[in-house]
């Protein structure tokens, strides 16, 4: 990714952006939101996107100020881990630190709502800025997914390979008491020996409710129940 080119400040993401030069200081009252108008590089001929949906959608981003901005234009970026927002058709990144963020999006024909946040321990190649999909959060456990895409070639037997994104999305529980991310993989076997306090519980609401743990579905069923 390209750094950034042009600092920009505008009031609460509706009104035009006022451009400053990138050597100059970016101006701004409270509550101004502060961005920077950066390239978004597409590697050519993939298949697939690097997008978790191509198109803008509206939503709402939360701040780690406090402050808050609804009904901006957003897009995430799964190759890169990064949120987009567009502002007088120029694709931007929040200089101010993003907490969290949502949007509504079409997969299909179903619409879905994405929620995103960050602050978790490090994990891997994640750190405390890297954003994870929410599923459901309480009291005693988030769910989450961190998304992944790796582009990969597919060698065609007199042909030209064909380069694709696949994705290498992985599932964790954080536990709020411990403040601990547990990785987990979708199944009841699975998830009971790593929640071995829960166990029980999970094999009574497995069979009440016939799941098996393997949808996203299911396993944010289960953790909603956990969390009551």
């Amino acid at each position: 990714m390209i750094p950034f080119l042009l600092a920009v400040s505008f009031v609460k993401a509706q009104t035009t952006a006022s451009v400053v030069t990138s050597g100059g200081k970016v101006i701004g009252v409270f509550d101004n939101i502060h961005a920077a108008v950066i390239p978004v590089i597409k590697p050519d001929n993939v298949e697939g996107s690097q997008f978790l949906s191509d198109y803008w959608n509206r939503g709402t981003v939360y701040f780690k100020k406090g402050k808050r901005v609804d009904s901006i234009l957003l897009r995430f970026d799964i190759v890169n881990n990064s949120l987009y927002f567009e502002q007088d058709n120029m694709t931007m990144k929040f200089i101010d630190e993003v907490s969290s963020f949502k949007f509504n999006y079409l997969d299909g024909e179903e619409t879905k709502t994405a929620t995103f946040k960050n602050g978790y321990p490090d994990e891997g190649a994640a750190n405390a800025q890297s954003y994870y999909q929410i599923f459901s959060e309480g009291k005693s456990y988030h769910l989450l997914k961190y998304l992944k895409r790796v582009i990969s070639e597919e060698y065609v037997y007199g042909g030209v390979a064909k380069k694709k994104y696949n994705a290498f999305d992985s599932w964790y529980v954080y536990d709020v008491k411990e403040k601990k991310l547990i990785s987990i993989k979708p199944g009841k076997s699975s998830i009971t020996k790593k929640l071995q306090a829960e166990s029980a519980k999970i094999e009574d609401l497995c069979k009440k409710n016939n799941w098996e743990l393997k949808s996203d579905a299911e396993l944010t069923a289960l953790f909603d129940q956990l969390n009551k």
